[in-house]
């Protein structure tokens, strides 16, 4: 292998060291994975066990007591197979799917072909662990697939794909369509800005075809599943949770209303102007982390959204000074995290804070390595002799 050989020997040591230590963490996570992930039991493997028997899919009351299934329908029809699968096998596969999504999402943002073993080994250490994460498995949440999905489909895009492609890998991502509200105004400003208007409506006209498609057998094996599916939204409770529209509502009443759809403003011109100005694959890591602060559903397990976010600032950042600044300010969010969680109520509103402290965290990053190559090139150039 011509890229080991190419590292020094401190390098290896380190890569080695990091890959058995990830290794044992999977190993660890792997065994302590629960036999059933609640969201993933109610809301995939639940409703996919039941279509493949013939009955209504929303009706989840008829497995599980004091349970709701809410997942869009694509889902089921992307994820049919799992139904078949025994509960517990089902979940372990959708566990180290979202784990394998993990370490794509880490390798993905990071964005070096030759990343440094160390910091690679920070990065995918410092996502792994990071809380939501950690909630994101113990729930068996969609979010980290549809982050994937979300990059996979920039990618696409930059690299000429066909809009068929991006179309579907857009629709799977939109299983959970709170985490892509800002994507798709972005996607659009780019095939706009590169097919026309006419790409636009293809590109939609694939994902109507898509959809339709992923529907399908849910019309085939139970064709009166619509009224299952508006019973599990009228019964849905209203939960609190970290939603930027929730909270300024909860805080300021009507007038919290307005500010938020101030922000939504301000995210919605802030994401057409990433996605005129700087190549997909960079515009959907600041768009999906963009997203938390004011889509008007989100909870905490979301913020894996982050992720590319953080892990693309520490890659990009020249200075070991501000790469400890990073490790930092990360250590202090974990612990400020999780005495929360310790401590406090099991509400999941009160982490509202975390996305806004992670763009604090990416902001003073850029700009203290911004400082620091800036001094170093305003110092007065010894005269050659």
């Amino acid at each position: 292998m011509r890229w080991w050989r190419e590292r020094t020997l401190g390098e290896q040591v380190y890569l080695v060291a990091g890959l058995l230590l990830f290794s044992l963490i999977v190993a660890l996570f792997v065994a302590g994975v629960p036999s059933s992930t609640w969201d993933f039991r109610n809301n995939l493997w639940g409703p996919t066990h039941l279509l493949l028997n013939g009955l209504s899919p929303y009706r989840i009351d008829q497995l599980f007591e004091g349970s709701n299934s809410v997942w869009l329908p694509t889902a089921l029809g992307a994820f049919l197979p799992l139904g078949s699968l025994p509960l517990s096998q089902a979940s372990m596969l959708w566990s180290i799917a979202s784990l394998a999504a993990l370490v794509m999402c880490v390798v993905a943002a990071a964005r070096m072909e030759k990343p440094y073993p160390l910091w690679l080994m920070v990065a995918l250490l410092a996502s792994f662990l990071f809380p939501p994460t950690v909630s994101h498995f113990q729930w068996g949440q969609f979010t980290l697939i549809a982050l994937l999905l979300s990059l996979c489909a920039a990618d696409m895009l930059e690299r000429g794909w066909k809009l068929w492609a991006v179309a579907l890998a857009l629709v799977l991502s939109a299983t959970k369509p709170q985490v892509v509200l800002l994507l798709g105004v972005g996607v659009a400003v780019w095939v706009l800005r590169v097919h026309g208007f006419l790409g636009v409506v293809r590109l939609a006209l694939w994902g109507i075809a898509w959809a339709a498609l992923l529907i399908a057998p849910l019309f085939l094996l139970f064709p009166a599943w619509i009224d299952g599916l508006i019973w599990a939204f009228e019964r849905n409770p209203g939960w609190l949770h970290p939603s930027s529209l929730v909270l300024l509502r909860q805080w300021l009443g009507d007038t919290g209303v307005i500010v938020w759809g101030a922000l939504l403003a301000a995210a919605l011109i802030v994401t057409v102007m990433l996605w005129l100005r700087i190549r997909p694959t960079l515009a959907v890591i600041w768009t999906m982390a963009l997203t938390l602060l004011v889509t008007p559903y989100v909870w905490s397990y979301d913020f894996v959204l982050l992720l590319p976010l953080m892990v693309f600032t520490l890659f990009q950042v020249q200075r070991l000074l501000t790469r400890l600044l990073w490790v930092a300010a990360y250590s202090l969010m974990w612990w400020q995290f999780f005495d929360l969680r310790l401590n406090s109520t099991n509400s999941d509103e009160i982490f509202w804070w975390v996305p806004w402290a992670v763009f604090v965290m990416v902001g003073a990053c850029w700009l203290l390595d911004a400082l620091m190559r800036w001094g170093r090139s305003a110092r007065p150039q010894p005269k050659p002799a």
